[in-house]
């Protein structure tokens, strides 16, 4: 099967007994939608409709948040201003007495602001590593609309000066494309590019290939500009929503309050048309790679993600072992390792190949991603899913070291490098994070106990 375990496995998987099954066709899950992200022919004027929608409600959010920040800065001005032309020692008491508060509010909203629009930490790369990364990018940025690649590309990427301000290794399974304003919401945006260590190490070099095009197209919306600005601001004001839902500071209640409804009609907006960008994503990454490395992608990182978050579990309960020699990250990617079994990926496979989405969700299931490139798994495989015979399922195997797409782009002693950057401090920052994230993670797959 090699690096392909989905396509063609999956899709013309035969299945003796229990029915007698043996057909290879695929499942319409979908049958309404088809065609809606195949051959969707000119959207660009819903898209901008959806955008001209959003952008209203941005523009106001916005508006509402710079008019309490100068409101605030102006009071605390006139009440200083006020005590000082009247050179009385009690006026001067009362204004600081009366603008304290109105100070301690502007700060800590600044600070809120601030605070929501940090880089992800990681690693950054070194120029050599930066330059095979750049090189994969270009040329899916090339296919996009080939008369302004050159233009759009260097956006992104360019010279080692160029507007990506940064791309990182994380210690955590992801692979994105991210705006980081320095402002929040109210703009000041700059580029990350973001690759977890155990995704490079979950993936081959084909199926990272791919997924770094789904990235690429989605960031730049398909060449489309209206498209590209649904998707980062969706990915901004999500990411923005999250962190002021958490946070207990003065600042982030005061957002809350103020844009929280907004923020959540926003998403309600942008959703539907972020959703219809990921089938069209998936169909230019088979442009890019084929069918077969999409779709293996798909299904790979689907059954990862769950062996990640149960390879969590263990690292959260087990000790990292101090021996020179021994960082955090050997420790848990032996702990993934010893986490795998074919039965667990059979069953994860099964789990994901079972979860469903709506319009409301920006990210389709598995099984409509595998439809939208004519990858659909084949009935035997879907109904024996949801017969809950997991076993008889196949078996997505590990991705060989030796052909891990960490192998391929980076040097040994810089793999080691980075490893050893992720300290057991970092982890647990991150186990802390996880243990907050992983049950509306579950819920968002489907997943249950």
């Amino acid at each position: 099967m090699g690096d392909n375990p989905i396509n063609p496995v999956i899709r013309s998987a035969t299945f003796e007994g229990d029915g007698g099954m043996a057909v290879s066709e695929s499942v319409g899950y979908h049958d309404a939608m088809e065609g809606q992200h195949k051959d969707s022919g000119d959207d660009s004027a819903v898209v901008e409709g959806v955008a001209q929608k959003a952008m209203r409600i941005v523009l106001r959010s916005r508006a509402m948040v710079i008019f309490l920040l100068l409101f605030l800065f102006i009071a605390t001005a006139f009440l200083i201003g006020r005590s000082i032309l009247l050179q009385t020692t009690g006026s001067l008491i009362l204004a600081v007495s009366t603008g304290l508060p109105f100070v301690f509010l502007f700060v800590s909203l600044l600070n809120a602001l601030r605070s929501h629009s940090r880089f992800i930490d990681g690693v950054p790369l070194r120029e050599e590593e930066r330059q095979k990364i750049a090189d994969i990018a270009e040329a899916s940025s090339s296919r996009i609309r080939p008369e302004t690649a050159a233009d759009s590309f260097d956006e992104l990427l360019g010279e080692p000066t160029a507007n990506l301000d940064r791309i990182t290794v994380v210690p955590e399974f992801n692979a994105a494309v991210v705006q980081i304003p320095r402002w929040s919401i109210l703009g000041g945006y700059r580029n990350q590019m973001v690759f977890g260590l155990p995704f490079l190490q979950a993936v081959s070099l084909p199926e990272f290939r791919a997924s770094l095009s789904q990235e690429i197209f989605l960031f730049f919306g398909g060449g489309d500009a209206n498209a590209a600005w649904v998707w980062r601001t969706r990915d901004t004001w999500e990411r923005f929503l999250n962190r002021i839902a958490k946070s207990k500071s003065l600042g982030s209640l005061v957002l809350r309050v103020l844009v929280g409804s907004a923020g959540e009609r926003l998403l309600d907006i942008l959703n539907p048309a972020c959703r219809e960008l990921v089938f069209k994503a998936d169909q230019f990454a088979v442009s890019v790679e084929n069918d077969e490395q999409v779709a293996s992608a798909l299904a790979r990182i689907e059954v990862v993600a769950l062996q990640y978050d149960k390879a969590w579990e263990t690292f959260s309960a087990s000790e990292v072992p101090t021996e020179s020699g021994s960082s955090a990250c050997d420790h848990f990617a032996e702990v993934m390792r010893e986490s795998y079994s074919e039965f667990d990926a059979q069953t994860w496979l099964g789990k994901s190949l079972l979860r469903r989405s709506d319009s409301s969700d920006p990210f389709p299931s598995l099984v409509e991603r595998l439809e939208g490139i004519d990858s659909a798994p084949g009935i035997p495989v879907v109904e024996a899913a949801e017969r809950g015979e997991f076993s008889i399922l196949p078996a997505i195997p590990p991705v060989p070291s030796d052909r891990a797409a960490v192998t391929q782009l980076f040097s040994g002693e810089q793999v080691r490098k980075i490893s050893d950057s992720f300290r057991p401090e970092w982890f647990d920052l991150s186990d802390a994070h996880w243990k907050l994230q992983h049950p509306a993670v579950k819920q968002a797959r489907g997943v249950t106990q």
